[in-house]
């Protein structure tokens, strides 16, 4: 090996950026010293490697959108300059569910149909942070997660992530598409609907599970326009649940429009009538809050208010 390469090899720094002992891709790592910069990205193993001109002390940083930045001061001496795994810690909060449970497990799933492990789930968030803010390389990285995650239902978050970010965006958009459109399709208890649900469940050789991972791609489709239609469609379910789903889409795109339809649902299905019309809070709209407040009971009213993001107007 010519002595040039020997010497170079010998000046470089290498380690992985890691959360909760799992590899961090896409982590820009930076070596900060006066006149002697040097930066690189974490691979899909969360491995990165560095140059340097010359033996001394260096300091090193670890970046990436939605985590804490990590810096550290080392020595680079001739010879091997391999650190020790750098740890990232989170500073976006985990997101919980409606029901307060947990969005991941704190081990690894033993099927697709599981929740994601936790450092999946919140690496994926923290990409999910970046990409809203324009980072680029958070947005590949995210179409990497995409293809490779284990779980359906975080692959089907990584999808409502990507859509409008991912330029041509519609195999997410469909892929998400039709579990909605199942979601509305199979919700029911009455006998003809289970058996058409297990047909279908047989005919594709998936587990029955699949209807719950169907639900939450119903919620991450109605942020979306293009899942219009189906949302004044899901207005028509005899399920709450579905109903509920539709008015939070609808007020996502806060398409006040539809505040007629849902009130229309309200007339009809006065026994839920109390519970879905807590849902038009969403959209934010004294429109919405006169539709509400014919239906939410006395004692509901100032959670109703409350959890306003923007309160009414006097």
């Amino acid at each position: 090996m010519p002595v040039a390469l020997m010497l170079l090899l010998a000046l470089s720094v290498h380690g992985r950026v890691v959360l909760d002992g799992s590899p961090v891709p896409g982590v820009t790592v930076s070596i900060i010293a006066p006149e002697r910069t040097a930066k690189t990205t974490t691979d899909a193993g969360g491995q990165y490697w560095l140059q340097v001109i010359e033996p001394g002390r260096y300091e090193i940083e670890f970046a990436l959108d939605g985590f804490v930045t990590e810096r550290l001061l080392i020595v680079v001496r001739q010879g091997g300059n391999e650190l020790p795994d750098q740890a990232l810690k989170l500073k976006v909060a985990r997101e919980i569910t409606l029901e307060c449970a947990s969005p991941c497990w704190s081990s690894s799933p033993k099927t697709e149909w599981d929740r994601p492990a936790c450092y999946e789930y919140d690496l994926d968030t923290a990409l999910e942070h970046g990409a809203q803010h324009g980072d680029a390389s958070a947005v590949g990285l995210l179409r990497q997660r995409h293809d490779t995650t284990f779980t359906r239902a975080e692959r089907l978050r990584i999808a409502g992530m990507l859509l409008g970010r991912a330029g041509d965006d519609s195999a997410y958009w469909k892929e998400l598409l039709q579990y909605a459109e199942n979601a509305v399709r199979f919700t029911g208890d009455d006998d003809a609907t289970v058996a058409a649900y297990r047909t279908f469940c047989a005919a594709k050789d998936i587990d029955e599970r699949y209807i719950y991972t169907a639900y939450g791609a119903l919620d991450i489709a109605g942020r979306d326009p293009r899942s219009h239609a189906l949302l004044l469609r899901a207005l028509d379910s005899r399920d709450q649940g579905i109903v509920a789903s539709a008015i939070a889409g609808l007020a996502a795109q806060h398409d006040l429009d539809a505040l007629p339809a849902i009130e229309k649902v309200l007339q009809q299905h006065p026994d839920d009538a109390r519970y879905v019309a807590l849902m038009l809070r969403l959209f934010e709209s004294e429109a919405a809050d006169r539709i509400a407040l014919k239906y939410v009971a006395e004692d509901d009213r100032e959670m109703y208010f409350e959890s306003r993001r923007d309160p009414p107007s006097p």
